[in-house]
């Protein structure tokens, strides 16, 4: 079973109406972590791709996006997000949120 996760709150006013498919295991991973909608939408929106050769799809910020990201929305709102910057977010092949979570290691590119 899935959820469709709506971005309302202030932080994401830019991204209102975009909708996501998102696992039980994601959303639970989510509250369970304190990672905000906001941050999967900037993760899937700015983060960069490393696929796992499962079929599935790895974004996260490496420094390089994480500047990007500081010049699309600006550096307050990137310092508000900062303790959540180490996220990563898992997508299927189908565009399906399987699981969120913060990096502890590096993530290897191929």
């Amino acid at each position: 079973m899935s959820h469709t996760i709506q971005h309302t709150d202030a932080i994401a006013t830019a991204c209102r109406g975009i909708a996501m498919q998102i696992s039980n295991h994601a959303l639970t991973q989510m509250k369970q972590r304190a990672i905000t909608g906001s941050t999967i939408h900037y993760l899937i929106e700015w983060g960069r791709k490393a696929y796992d050769h499962k079929g599935a799809v790895i974004r996260y910020f490496d420094k390089t996006r994480r500047i990007q990201l500081r010049k699309h929305v600006g550096a307050s709102h990137v310092k508000q997000l900062e303790n959540q910057l180490n996220a990563y977010v898992v997508v299927s092949t189908s565009g399906q949120i399987i699981t969120v979570g913060h990096r502890y290691k590096r993530i290897l590119r191929n």
